[in-house]
């Protein structure tokens, strides 16, 4: 083998040991746990269940249109929060010029789930404009809704999740939601009870 190649074997494992070197040396477990966590955080996708009509795609808010109502239950995820929640919603628009009024209420689910909700405090919004709102759907997701009727699907893809990811290689948490930035592990589902 030659000078070169044992070079590049060198450069390559330097490369490799500099995120758990900026770790402080922590375990790789829970290194690899967070990016497969970070990742997951990405998607978004929920099933819901109801009365109503309701159509939306959009590619961040500022490029977006919809129109609709329901008063639904859903179940699905949003990165790891994961549960079932009630949720009401009105919107219209295109673009800048969105109203988006919702109200959503947990029933049951994960701990990351709940502590959503607890920090979200009463999710209401009415008659807001809907860039303003990035507890909902955040600025720069890309996805749709449709619900045609009784039964609907609201897949996203978000991108901040993504950048959050990649950063996370670095050891680099703009998002805060690394291991080491936790301080409770989750506990089983929680339940809520849910006023119509």
């Amino acid at each position: 083998m030659s000078v070169k190649k044992y070079a590049r074997a060198i450069a390559a494992g330097v490369l490799l040991a500099v995120p758990f070197l900026l770790a402080g040396c922590g375990p790789a477990k829970t290194y690899f746990k967070d990016r497969a966590l970070d990742f997951w955080d990405c998607f978004q996708i929920e099933v819901s269940v109801g009365d109503g009509i309701l159509v939306n795609a959009r590619v961040t808010k500022l490029v977006q249109a919809g129109w609709g109502f329901y008063t639904v239950e859903k179940v699905g995820f949003f990165g790891r929060q994961c549960g079932h929640w009630f949720e009401k919603r009105n919107e219209v628009g295109i673009s800048l010029f969105y109203l988006n009024s919702n109200y959503k209420a947990p029933i049951e689910g994960n701990t990351y789930f709940m502590r959503y909700f607890d920090q979200l405090g009463e999710s209401r919004f009415d008659d807001a404009a809907d860039i303003r709102q990035d507890i909902d759907r955040h600025w720069e997701d890309v996805g749709f809704v449709i619900h045609p009727l009784k039964m609907g699907l609201d897949i996203a893809w978000r991108n901040l999740e993504f950048f959050d990811f990649l950063s996370g290689w670095f050891m680099i948490d703009f998002e805060y939601d690394d291991t080491r930035h936790i301080n409770e592990p989750p506990p089983p589902f929680k339940t809520h009870d849910v006023v119509y």
